[in-house]
């Protein structure tokens, strides 16, 4: 029996000769029914009948063996990479953020008077709020005079 369903569930997890997980799936797929297939042997004395082999497929999910197929080849990769090329990939994402800093330092420069330009700019803006600060706490205090609360200055 695991002969003639093998060739559609082939069909059902491998789209084309790419597939990496496709491919593993289906591997995925026979190592279970190889262990299916021992385990019923050992238990039954006997191989699987048409019976064993409806159960066995009633439990079989694309969705799960494709999700399998991906976490290990997802850790084939990772094991794969070495040091190097993962020192590599952080090299290149330290240069991408150096560059970026780069780029927001000449931004931030170029808005930045500077020089004697920026000396005056930073007095000018000094005075100007020290004139604004001066002219909030009068209105505060003629405010304050005009609700009616006394204010005396110490003696």
């Amino acid at each position: 029996m695991p002969d003639s369903k093998s060739n559609g569930i082939y069909r059902r997890l491998v789209d084309s000769d790419s597939d990496m997980v496709g491919h593993v799936s289906f591997s995925i797929y026979k190592r279970d029914e190889i262990l299916f297939i021992e385990k019923y042997k050992k238990s039954n004395g006997k191989p699987p009948d048409d019976k064993a082999w409806r159960i066995f497929h009633s439990t079989f999910s694309d969705k799960k063996i494709k999700k399998e197929a991906k976490e290990m080849l997802t850790r084939f990769i990772a094991e794969a990479m070495d040091d190097k090329a993962i020192q590599r990939m952080d090299d290149a994402k330290v240069e991408i953020l150096r560059k970026n800093c780069d780029n927001i330092k000449s931004a931030v420069q170029e808005a930045i008077p500077s020089g004697k330009k920026a000396f005056w700019f930073g007095v000018a803006e000094s005075m100007l709020a020290t004139v604004l600060l001066s002219i909030i706490i009068i209105a505060l205090y003629m405010m304050l005079i005009k609700l009616g609360f006394p204010i005396t200055l110490p003696k």
